[in-house]
């Protein structure tokens, strides 16, 4: 196999060294580059063309989301993996820096096992893009909205067990919501650990130690809840995220991370590691303006809006605007609407048995499968179980 190629910028010398060193132990060839001016001057040659690019974010001359926006510019490097290491913790800087088109980033100090697990990660999302949709062996699906009480919690649950239900496959809810962190109550799970138990070291966390933070609920899905408090999420970053992700790679055919409605930095990158975001709202004024909100700034941050889709979810029964008149007013064509029942939704919630589950013949239950089966590998849908739920 030949060797992968990656590009250090990093104006202390110490730091390009340091990680030199760590992937020629890894059988990588290294360009390093203390300049990010020459660095950007190198990447102008058509010949040089890295695997990857690692770069610092604060750097004299130019900084890191300068060089990565400039590089995106190169149309030969236009998706090619970026990963961006600073020291930096404020939102919005890592959003700036993710808005200018890295990929993923780490907090520094870098250490090694960290530095390369991310790079193989963003090898395995370089592979399977390439693949396209059909190839990949994870099924990932996100559910967000910026504004809440539209019932992204509840299409996440229910969702997931609908992906369980068609395929019996292995299928996780990876709850990384910040403010609501529903995801476990709603299954009647309690949780016991969640990623802060790794918050001082991501790296630290094996198969093992994930699968000891996993809750197993009844139907077979497995659920990453998020912490209780919001103040135990705020200490939940990025590299947490990533680092969990590559776990969900290895262990799951499905997965439904619930987003929440706040675009933090871990949020963003659990959505980012999804195929498709599902943008939940309600049929009403306020839902469809922050959906077209939502479809500008993802556009902004370089996400490809195509991968973005509107569900409508009819949270009252009198009132609601036409899924035509939402259409007019979105980017994105809606992906399947959601019945009004909401009394059914609470009964499901407060006997932590999911909807599709307590109800499988009912509207909102058979909009949801549908949703499920419409998301899943065509692999799945040619070859249907020999007893199909």
């Amino acid at each position: 196999m030949e060797k992968r190629h990656i590009l250090l910028v990093d104006d202390m010398v110490t730091s390009t060294k340091m990680m030199s060193v760590i992937l020629h132990r890894e059988n990588f060839d290294v360009t390093a580059f203390n300049s990010p001016i020459e660095a950007f001057q190198w990447l102008k040659i058509p010949s040089n063309r890295p695997d990857a690019i690692v770069t610092d974010l604060n750097m004299p001359e130019m900084d890191g989301a300068e060089l990565v926006r400039r590089t995106r510019g190169i149309p030969d490097l236009a998706t090619i993996p970026i990963l961006v290491l600073s020291a930096e913790t404020d939102k919005d800087r890592v959003l700036a820096c993710l808005k200018a088109g890295a990929d993923d980033y780490i907090l520094k100090p870098v250490r090694g096992p960290q530095l390369l697990e991310r790079l193989n990660l963003l090898f395995e999302k370089a592979a399977n893009a390439d693949a396209g949709n059909a190839g990949m062996s994870l099924t990932s699906v996100g559910v967000f909205s910026l504004r809440g009480g539209v019932g992204t919690t509840s299409l996440a649950v229910n969702l997931a067990a609908a992906f369980r239900g068609l395929w019996g496959s292995d299928t996780l809810l990876f709850d990384v919501s910040s403010k609501n962190s529903h995801g476990a109550l709603w299954l009647g799970l309690q949780p016991k650990d969640t990623l802060v138990k790794f918050a001082s070291n991501p790296d630290a966390m094996d198969e093992k130690q994930f699968s000891e933070l996993l809750l197993e609920h009844k139907s077979g899905v497995s659920v990453l809840p998020a912490p209780a408090f919001a103040y135990d999420s705020a200490k939940i970053n990025a590299n947490m995220v990533s680092a969990a992700w590559g776990h969900v790679m290895r262990k799951f055919s499905f997965a439904v991370v619930d987003g929440g409605n706040d675009l933090t930095p871990p949020v963003y990158s659990a959505l980012t590691h999804c195929r498709h975001i599902l943008l939940m709202l309600a049929p009403d004024k306020g839902s469809v303006a922050a959906a077209k909100y939502l479809f500008r700034l993802m556009h902004q941050l370089k996400y490809d809006t195509n991968h973005l889709l509107p569900v409508v979810n009819h949270i009252f029964g009198n009132g609601a605007l036409s899924d035509k008149a939402i259409e007019d007013e979105l980017p994105g064509k809606i992906v399947a609407t959601i019945p009004h029942d909401s009394l059914a939704f609470v009964e499901a919630i407060n006997s932590g048995v999911p909807f599709v589950e307590a109800n499988p013949l009912s509207e909102v239950s058979l909009a949801i499968a549908k949703l499920a089966y419409t998301l899943s590998p065509d692999t799945l849908k040619e070859n249907p179980p020999e007893t199909p739920s």
